[in-house]
């Protein structure tokens, strides 16, 4: 099973850096990884001058960043006593210098806390947003009241379209799909968390066979087309699973016993619903990308889902995609 082994921990502030050192900690031992710890400070505007003394902006930057790598130094010898990490003190704005640091570094997860929207407590900040947008390698949003280990662990995954049906974007959302469930799944068996695998369905067109242009069409066509639909995502749902199994192995499987739910309905709504009625504490889905070329789009059903739910996130890019954000 892939492990994460160089992991980026973001320190926003004071108030939450003990929950993110704690779980970097965590997840460093159980996974074997590096951990570096990064705090960014904003560059003071040019020209500026520090009031009541002689110091020049580049004065002011060093000496912020030095008291800064103090400061972290003793957060990490009382969170992370038992684990090596390296201190980035690094100056800027703030997704920028984190997706910079791990194109530098080569990062393979991010690890911060979930910030708060000024007008919306429970939707991601600005900067949590640009991370999931740009940021090429997964992202973990932890919500600040989290534990160090995660309890229930629920991978979101996509199955309404096959494969064979849409081309590119298909294959892409595959491709997705495993890996949201092999992250899913290293999660919960690191926490030895129980593991629900969901997916939201939806017959294309049954609206307008039931209420629009096609109202006249028999009602037994209508449940035998939806029932068909139902089938093919049940058909795909369980081959993702079979894959996962071929992958990890039939004792890890057993181990990790992952519970399939098939839903029929709207993902924003029904994901958000299973992540409540399953006390979930980890949420593992994909985003939707051009792969390929510079750019993301994070697509309005993640969106959505981002903003309702109050449990920590992983988010996870496909195979391909690279970051606008360039060294």
């Amino acid at each position: 099973m892939k492990r994460f082994k160089n992991i980026l921990c973001v320190l926003d502030d004071k108030a939450t850096a003990g929950t993110v050192l704690q779980q970097a900690a965590a997840m460093a031992r159980k996974q074997q990884a590096r951990v570096t710890l990064l705090s960014v400070v904003e560059r003071p505007p040019r020209g500026f001058i520090l009031p009541g003394a002689e110091h020049d902006a580049e004065q002011v930057l060093a000496a912020i960043q030095a008291q800064r790598q103090e400061e972290i130094a003793r957060w990490r010898d009382r969170d992370m006593a038992d684990q090596q990490a390296t201190i980035v003190v690094a100056e800027g704005k703030g997704f920028l210098a984190v997706i910079r640091q791990v194109l530098r570094a080569s990062h393979d997860l991010v690890v911060k806390c979930r910030m708060r929207n000024d007008w919306d407590e429970q939707r991601p900040g600005s900067d949590d947003m640009h991370l999931l947008r740009k940021c090429p390698c997964p992202v973990l949003l932890l919500s600040p009241t989290t534990d160090m280990a995660f309890k229930q662990v629920m991978a979101s995954v996509d199955v309404s379209d096959g494969e064979e049906d849409s081309g590119e974007s298909g294959r892409v959302q595959q491709e997705l799909n495993r890996q949201v469930l092999d992250c899913a799944s290293l999660m919960a068996a690191s926490d030895d968390a129980t593991l629900d695998i969901a997916s939201i369905w939806e017959s294309y067109g049954e609206h307008f066979l039931r209420y629009g242009v096609f109202s006249q069409t028999p009602e037994s066509q209508i449940e035998a087309y939806v029932e068909k639909s139902r089938r093919e995502c049940r058909q795909r749902l369980d081959a993702l699973i079979d894959e996962l199994r071929e992958r990890i192995g039939e004792e890890a499987m057993s181990y990790l016993d992952p519970q399939p739910h098939l839903v029929k309905g709207v993902p924003q709504e029904q994901i958000v619903r299973l992540v409540n009625e399953y006390q979930v504490d980890l949420l593992v889905m994909g985003t939707v990308a051009r792969t390929g070329i510079p750019g993301f789009i994070i697509g309005n059903t993640a969106e959505a889902i981002l903003s309702r739910v109050a449990c920590s996130v992983l988010a996870i890019k496909p195979e391909g995609f690279v970051s606008p954000v360039t060294l």
